[in-house]
């Protein structure tokens, strides 16, 4: 995550602009512990989907993807229970 040191805190005339910096380089580490985060919770999803044939049919369908295909296979015990547009 690039982290917004373009701003020069020497060039700020009072503490609350070095307080705003701070906090902005607060936020982008967060941002950056959390991006790190869903990767390695997209890299386990993946894993999951590629062994699960369930996953796999269900990602055939147009516009669903691999996280949408795992979270309907881990919510949807039997697609039976839906109606069909009957």
């Amino acid at each position: 995550m690039h982290r917004p040191e373009q701003v020069d805190p020497h060039h700020l005339s009072n503490a609350s602009g070095i307080i705003a910096i701070d906090l902005i380089h607060l936020m982008a580490d967060l941002i950056s512990g959390l991006s790190q985060q869903i990767r390695k919770i997209e890299i386990e999803l993946m894993k999951w989907h590629r062994a699960d044939a369930v996953c796999q049919r269900l990602e055939a369908i147009p516009g669903i993807e691999f996280i949408t295909a795992t979270a309907l296979a881990a919510t949807v015990n039997d697609a039976r229970a839906f109606r069909s547009g009957c």
